[in-house]
């Protein structure tokens, strides 16, 4: 059904200030009178993975959740905020064209006028990587002006748990090349920023949960949190760093520590194309959020 198809006939008389019914503005809407961005949809296929002969194995039988928080008893995984995303699986695809040639990228690409989100997600994953079938939900927006070198595009990303031995994953369309990349995130520093010169401190081994504050500091301050995103198969290591930036405003707050806006910087993409590192993060931080620290 088309938006607007189904209205009752006095609405469809109602003029606006211009004097026209919606059916005399619609006949004379020019669609080019703004300029209009492109759109692309982007995926994040994450799998479990599993050490053959050890404690920590996986099981397929296992579902999503039991799964993300058992790859979490993982020896190098103990304290989780710190480092976490082992036991993920990655699929990317590498790059055949400009711009970003050669590197790595989420799948993904542009929707048609004639398509909605879901089935260009659905047809770009079957052209890019083979895979025909994934239960995929909308994860976030992206739309950074000079994202992309070629125009101004906003992209819609998606996000699936899959089960990788069910996969038959293989290059197509315009990707040279597509695997999984095992997953791990590690927080290298955190530091807080007072708006209030002189009132900063500075650890690189603190967390959020561990920061004690005082009434020497600003009620308005920000969180920095620098990241190190890798991405490892048999043959490729890729590895970003991502800032995460926090502002916090008890004054605002109805409970301490209030976050009222929350921004991602890639400091070193790390081979990763486009804003992509950045999104990976994104979507890694919201497996574990959903799943395990809730």
């Amino acid at each position: 059904m088309k938006g607007c198809e189904f209205v009752d006939r006095e609405k469809s008389k109602k003029v606006n200030k211009q004097g026209l019914t919606e059916e005399e503005f619609l006949a004379a809407y020019d669609p080019n009178k703004y300029e209009r961005p492109s759109v692309t949809v982007d995926m994040l296929i994450f799998a479990m993975t599993k050490e053959e002969g050890s404690e920590t194995e996986i099981s397929k039988s296992d579902n999503a959740d039991e799964n993300v928080k058992e790859c979490l008893t993982h020896k190098e995984c103990e304290n989780a905020r710190a480092k976490y995303g082992k036991g993920l699986k990655l699929l990317m695809i590498k790059r055949g064209d400009h711009p970003c040639i050669g590197q790595w990228a989420l799948p993904g690409g542009f929707v048609n006028m004639d398509e909605n989100l879901e089935d260009a997600a659905l047809r770009e994953l079957k052209e890019e990587t083979n895979i025909s079938e994934a239960y995929m939900e909308q994860l976030y927006t992206w739309g950074d002006v000079g994202r992309d070198p070629r125009t101004r595009i906003i992209s819609v990303s998606y996000i699936a748990l899959v089960d990788s031995a069910e996969l038959n994953v293989a290059a197509g369309d315009d990707a040279d090349d597509a695997k999984w990349f095992d997953v791990c995130v590690e927080l290298l520093q955190e530091q807080k920023i007072s708006h209030t010169k002189g009132n900063n401190i500075h650890d690189n081994n603190i967390h959020d949960n561990n920061i004690r504050y005082n009434d020497t500091f600003d009620k308005s301050y920000d969180i920095e949190q620098t990241y190190k995103l890798t991405l490892k198969s048999e043959d490729e290591n890729l590895s970003a760093i991502i800032k995460k930036i926090k502002t916090i405003n008890e004054k605002k707050a109805l409970w301490k520590n209030k976050v009222i806006k929350t921004k991602l910087e890639i400091i070193e993409p790390g081979g990763i194309a486009f804003d992509h590192a950045k999104i990976i993060f994104y979507g890694i931080e919201k497996i574990y959020k959903e799943i395990v620290f809730r």
